[in-house]
């Protein structure tokens, strides 16, 4: 009698286990450009990794002499960045400029960037565009304890 209730019960144990596998699903949403950040009393960094909405996600269409192409989407002209989403530069992450329809971008993404890859063409952000034009946000005072303090890195560390 054992043998026959382990016997059902692996049965059933591997049905429920095929039916949760047929299924199971998997969901992915596009990020929506924004990032909440707890901003405390203290040194807290906000860098590169607040991006805005894209402007465009399409293949490339052409990628040869430090520039390429959007084989959909136009953006128009001035600085971006681009995020490469698929191929062997997926990941990279580079700042570019737009003129007249063909982005610049720096040479070494070229080395493995190819055509029919995705790219995802974002605004970069700005002091402006993050603390409001006038600062808005960010709260004053006449001394350093009470106000918002914004540290602009000048390169020399």
């Amino acid at each position: 009698m054992k043998n026959t209730t382990l016997k059902a019960a692996a049965a059933f144990g591997l049905g429920a286990l095929l039916m949760g596998s047929a299924a199971a699903q998997e969901s992915v949403s596009k990020p929506v450009g924004y990032e909440t950040l707890e901003i405390n009393q203290q040194f807290n960094y906000v860098g590169l990794r607040l991006l805005g909405a894209p402007l465009a996600t399409s293949t490339v269409a052409t990628a040869e002499n430090g520039a390429i192409t959007l084989a959909s989407g136009e953006v128009a002209d001035g600085s971006v960045i681009v995020e490469v989403v698929d191929g062997d530069a997926a990941g990279a992450v580079v700042v570019g400029t737009v003129a007249a329809g063909s982005i610049s971008v720096p040479a070494e993404l070229l080395d493995n960037l190819e055509v029919e890859n995705t790219v995802t063409v974002r605004a970069p952000q700005t002091l402006a565009s993050v603390f409001g034009a006038d600062g808005a946000s960010l709260t004053g005072s006449a001394g350093q304890g009470g106000a918002d303090l914004v540290l602009v890195p000048d390169g020399s560390g």
